[in-house]
């Protein structure tokens, strides 16, 4: 299932598909994510630091409700999810 990104922050284009791609893997293949409604989960990243090395942001079902936050490297290679 491709999910739905939303960048509010900046961050170069490569460092954007390697987290999404990386999200979109963890998504999948964890299984601990469950929205309250099927389809895409929408996927905001709502800060970086200024060196672009992390980013933090939230994932909402389509109906708005919090599934999880998460944290870590800009990359995506190093993710940590907190369950809402």
């Amino acid at each position: 299932m491709k999910n739905t990104f939303n960048w509010v922050v900046y961050v170069d284009a490569p460092l954007k598909k390697s987290a999404e791609g990386k999200i979109d893997k963890d998504l999948e293949e964890l299984g601990h994510f469950i929205p309250c409604h099927t389809g895409p989960l929408l996927v905001s990243i709502l800060s970086a630091d200024a060196l672009e090395h992390s980013i933090a942001g939230n994932i909402r079902c389509q109906c708005g409700e919090e599934v999880a936050t998460f944290s870590g490297a800009s990359d995506g290679s190093n993710l940590t999810y907190r369950l809402s």
